[in-house]
């Protein structure tokens, strides 16, 4: 009787390729949920993206504003004296014979009214604030008051005292009188610097048979208000 074989290693191999395929589907799925979950991590950053930009801008300006700030407000108080921002005009300059003729009691008053009654002297209340040096004082003022000159009084004493001056040459301090005259002009001189008027002064004909020319007369220029200036030198009278 002929022997009888089962086919048991084509059973074998069928279920070993049935469990191949199998697991070739699970790492198949696996595969597919890694690819969704990489995929979905760009997606989900691209949402925040916008956010977190936000977030970051805030977080920026929450600290450079404030610091900027101190920082000007500092700027600003090391620049800040006790004489207030003045306003700008435009003064047509002229030529006014009254302020150069030479001296006279008529002409003098109108110099010294440029001044007002302090002479361009001012008390200022608690000048360490400003970084000011010790100006003058005396046993009646307060002791947080100080007296101190402007630039202006400096500029104009010489052109006050002016009747004193034409007769210089006959006076014994001749070289002492000149020294002082010196020092006013080079004073003038650092006061026109120091103001830095840029203004453009074309020709005029002032009808002195000259033709046009470059003067200065009738130019426009930008100043500081004057009569600014004079009310706060009014405001702050030297104390006595």
């Amino acid at each position: 009787m002929p022997t009888r074989y089962s086919q048991v290693s084509d059973e074998n191999e069928s279920h070993e390729r049935r469990h191949e395929e199998t697991f070739s589907d699970i790492e198949t799925s696996s595969t597919i949920d890694e690819k969704d979950r990489q995929q979905s991590k760009p997606r989900n950053w691209q949402r925040l993206q916008p956010f977190s930009i936000k977030i970051l801008v805030l977080a920026i300006f929450l600290v450079v504003v404030p610091v900027s700030g101190v920082a000007l407000r500092n700027k600003s108080m090391e620049r800040k004296g006790p004489v207030p921002d003045l306003p700008i005009e435009a003064v047509i300059f002229g030529n006014y014979s009254d302020y150069s003729a030479a001296p006279t009691i008529e002409n003098n008053v109108m110099w010294m009214d440029l001044l007002g009654p302090g002479m361009g002297f001012v008390s200022i209340k608690d000048p360490s604030k400003y970084g000011l040096l010790d100006g003058v004082s005396n046993p009646h003022m307060p002791a947080n008051v100080q007296n101190y000159g402007m630039m202006i009084r400096t500029l104009y004493w010489q052109a006050l005292r002016g009747d004193r001056n034409l007769k210089m040459a006959e006076n014994d301090g001749l070289e002492e009188e000149m020294g002082h005259v010196n020092h006013c002009f080079d004073y003038i001189r650092q006061g026109i610097m120091c103001a830095g008027d840029m203004s453009i002064e074309g020709a005029a004909d002032e009808r002195d048979g000259e033709g046009p020319h470059i003067s200065g007369v009738g130019m426009k220029h930008e100043c500081k208000s004057w009569d600014g200036s004079r009310k706060w030198m009014d405001e702050n009278l030297p104390a006595r």
